[in-house]
């Protein structure tokens, strides 16, 4: 016995079945078109975000550079003149330093990147902690010829 709820295909004309069939295959490909659509997306944002993190990692790379060079050309300006004002531009120049190479690590890069950045930023406290070091000394000495241990002279 079969139930008659059932659906018998025998009953159904041959082109019934081939409309219903064509249906589904048209509803199969919709779905697979709307799910690659999808990851498609998907892709193009996360390749997006590593494109924007390569590009932000070598602005704040030359960053880096740019404010290097500049404090150490204001420590050799601060070595030659002794002028205090020089000190303070090296701290400026550092403190750039610091915050891009914060910049750096929370970006999505690799961990090689952010090694590399965490050196960066021990080297530069270390430098910034001598040329301190070096500043005080020289206020020791004397920064003006009647000053210091100069005056003592």
């Amino acid at each position: 016995m079969k139930s008659k709820n059932m659906i018998n295909l025998n009953n159904i004309s041959l082109s019934k079945k081939l409309i219903g069939g064509f249906g589904i295959v048209i509803i199969l490909l919709i779905v697979v078109a709307v799910s690659s659509v999808t990851e498609l997306s998907s892709i193009e944002t996360g390749t997006k975000n590593l494109f924007d993190n390569d590009v932000t990692l070598g602005k704040k790379a030359d960053d880096i550079n740019i404010n290097l060079l500049q404090a150490r050309r204001d420590e050799k300006n601060f070595l030659m003149r002794n002028d205090l004002a020089y000190v303070d531009k090296v701290k400026s120049s550092v403190n750039v330093i610091k915050n891009d190479v914060v910049d750096i690590s929370k970006l999505d890069i690799g961990l090689k990147e952010k090694e590399n950045a965490s050196n960066i930023l021990n080297l530069i406290t270390g430098y910034e902690n001598t040329f301190l070091e070096i500043v005080a000394l020289q206020k020791q000495i004397g920064l003006l010829e009647m000053e210091g241990l100069n005056g003592d002279l």
